[in-house]
């Protein structure tokens, strides 16, 4: 059976109807009976879709599987025949009456809501990872392909739970397992990590180090190993010089035009940014570094009025120009210098390219994730993400440096109807965590995913009142990667205390984990650390 591509439709929403397509497939051969032998050994049904011909793979049925959202309405469902599986066989059959043509599938339209587990994968070979060895292959050299089948699993783990994702997403983000070497290193391998509160970053960067401290993180900084500027949606975001030039060119188009009606209404036209750039690049020439006041006081002096919000937007444009970007602090100010200055000169990547390396950064980095996750932490299209997990998923991201393995492209899994990215190469060793970790404001565990019901409580119960925020944006506690509580800090000259908030009754393993991720930020800050708790406390107790 051939299915034409519909008109109009995107590389995201083509990514979702396929995944459709193969439960209601499936769905169908399962209730008209047919035996599981026979469907596994059914040829694929080839598709046409986003211009590329692919197969559905049937496997094994799953008895527990939930309806799936999009299935066939139940007026439409009626008893299946025999005749009807041996009809949807034959168009399946290259060559039969009706193959390639517009005949309906009589699976697609006598489906019920409980399918059998179906992929779909391109007709080509698939890239490593993401392959499945299938019979009735289109030819020999196919058939002869037994490559594991890594899509499989994702219908054995189709009941997998909030704690499997937890536990994986604090893998990947390096918060479990192997931590990173320093500061430069977690910048690099989250490839951007959201700064606009810079204490909370830097302790971000802090927890998926070995021994990294505030003060090493802030002389990184202040060299410029590690910058800050406005590159994703538009929020400032750690980022490596060698990255940010590529980063820029990919996401700043989408920035600029989400900021373009509030530069309208700051009447900011393009004339204004022009003489606002060549005011900020003829000050800053030679190396110079001024403050974000200073930068409106020479604003003024160009006759440009820098009051309320326009001097910051007038920054960001200037940022997204590459034309200043982060210079070191002073005290406790920011300044701004000339991005060449700061910034190495690197190859230039098309778009696809910089689309495929930054998928790969993420999924690799935060897997499992959904592309709905890429597009809301990235701020591109879900076209786009969809497009740059598909292409790092065949062909890696990033060429390898001398005498090392060439990167891993991604895989992808469904649970629960949801498709999620992740490389397969990075497997937690343990299916749980009990670790604990006090993360802060905008942490990368919590702000890079738009789907954040894997870090719910285990009970589902959740206080806003206990947050800065009213969210798990705020200083959030999580143990084995799932909310437990908040928490909040109170610096003094020589010591901190951190206070902590919880939902619920901790045991005393828990506990003590608390304990120890409190001594982790006393010892970032290097200071003595103090734990006040405020709640429920080991059997019930109060503190």
């Amino acid at each position: 059976m051939t299915i034409a591509q519909p008109l109009g439709l995107g590389p995201y929403v083509l990514l979702q109807l396929e995944e459709r397509l193969a439960l209601l497939l499936g769905q169908g051969l399962a209730e008209q009976g047919a035996d599981q032998a026979d469907v596994a050994a059914e040829a694929p049904i080839r598709l046409t879709l986003g211009g590329r011909a692919r197969r559905v793979v049937l496997l094994e049925h799953t008895s527990s599987m939930p309806p799936h959202p999009c299935h066939v309405p139940r007026a439409r469902r009626t008893a299946p025949t025999a005749a009807g599986v041996r009809r949807a066989r034959r168009s399946a059959e290259p060559g039969a009456r009706g193959g390639g043509g517009d005949e309906p599938c009589p699976a697609l339209t006598r489906g019920g809501a409980r399918p059998v587990a179906a992929i779909v994968v391109p007709v080509r070979a698939a890239p490593e990872g993401l392959s499945t060895s299938w019979r009735g292959a289109d030819s020999p050299a196919d058939s002869r392909r037994r490559r594991e089948p890594a899509f499989q699993g994702c219908f054995r783990s189709r009941g997998a739970s909030p704690v499997d994702i937890a536990t994986r997403r604090l893998h990947s983000q390096r918060l479990a397992g192997e931590p990173l070497a320093g500061a430069t290193d977690v910048v690099g391998w989250l490839g951007a990590v959201q700064s606009q509160d810079y204490p909370a970053a830097t302790w971000a960067l802090g927890q998926r180090t070995r021994a990294a401290t505030a003060a090493t993180v802030n002389r990184l900084f202040d060299d410029g190993a590690i910058l800050r500027t406005h590159v994703l949606r538009p929020t400032w975001h750690f980022v490596l010089p060698g990255d940010i030039r590529w980063l820029l060119a990919l996401t700043a188009p989408r920035i600029r035009a989400g900021i373009a009606g509030r530069l309208r209404d700051l009447e900011l036209d393009a004339a204004i940014i022009t003489r606002a750039e060549t005011a900020f690049t003829t000050v800053l020439a030679g190396g110079g570094q001024l403050t974000r006041s200073e930068l409106g006081e020479v604003l003024r002096a160009a006759g440009i009025a820098p009051d309320g919000q326009r001097l910051p937007h007038l920054i960001i444009a200037a940022e997204l120009d590459a034309l200043i970007v982060s210079g070191p602090r002073r005290g406790r100010e920011f300044t701004y210098a000339l991005f060449d200055g700061r910034v190495p000169r690197a190859p230039v990547l098309d778009r696809e390219q910089a689309l495929c390396r930054l998928a790969h950064r993420y999924f690799r980095s935060r897997g499992p994730a959904q592309v709905q996750d890429l597009a809301w932490w990235s701020g591109l299209t879900l076209a786009e993400a969809a497009q740059g997990a598909a292409g790092a998923a065949e062909i890696g991201a990033e060429a390898p440096a001398a005498g090392a393995a060439a990167p891993a492209g991604l895989a992808s899994e469904l649970i629960d109807g949801k498709r999620y990215w992740f490389d397969p190469s990075s497997r937690p060793r343990s299916a749980r965590s009990a670790a604990a970790h006090l993360l802060p404001n905008f942490d990368e565990l919590t702000v890079g995913y738009r789907d954040r019901a894997a870090l719910d409580h285990p009970d589902g119960r959740f206080d806003p009142t206990l947050f800065a925020f009213g969210s798990v944006l705020s200083n959030v506690l999580v143990i084995g990667g799932r909310v437990r509580g908040a928490w909040h800090r109170v610096l003094s000259r020589r010591g901190v205390r951190v206070q902590v908030r919880m939902l619920d009754a901790l045991s005393p393993s828990e506990t003590a984990a608390v304990s120890r991720a409190a001594d982790r930020m006393g010892a970032f800050l290097e200071r003595s650390v103090d734990v006040e708790w405020v709640g429920p406390r080991e059997g019930g107790e109060t503190g």
